[in-house]
């Protein structure tokens, strides 16, 4: 029978949970942010163009200066998550942030 430390044993695999923690996170901030950024790129197209179109039920609508304005302001909040999520990843605070960019979306398709 092989005599194992439990201190050696339990220090050792505290450090690889660590590690796969670490490496977990890194995965997904990389991934949320890169699909934020994505929105962000989206955003900031509608809000740059001149004489854009969105559907909305169905129809193909006019972008005003009215809703590019609500577009701009999804770009910019999604900037603003990605900075947020870049430095700290804080789960209560990026859901409240995601779900308040749900909003400024929603706000933005409605006419």
């Amino acid at each position: 029978m092989v005599k194992v430390s439990v201190n050696r044993f339990t220090s050792t695999r505290v450090e690889a949970i660590r590690n796969y923690v670490e490496t977990d996170i890194r995965r997904l901030r990389k991934r949320t942010i890169s699909r934020l950024e994505e929105v962000f790129n989206v955003a900031a197209r509608v809000a740059r163009s001149r004489n854009g179109h969105q559907r909305v039920n169905g129809k193909m609508t006019a972008i005003g200066l009215v809703q590019r304005k609500r577009w701009f302001r999804v770009a910019e909040h999604a900037a603003l998550t990605m900075k947020s999520i870049a430095s700290n990843i804080d789960e209560k605070e990026t859901l409240s942030r995601l779900n308040e960019l749900k909003r400024l979306v929603n706000e933005a398709k409605a006419t």
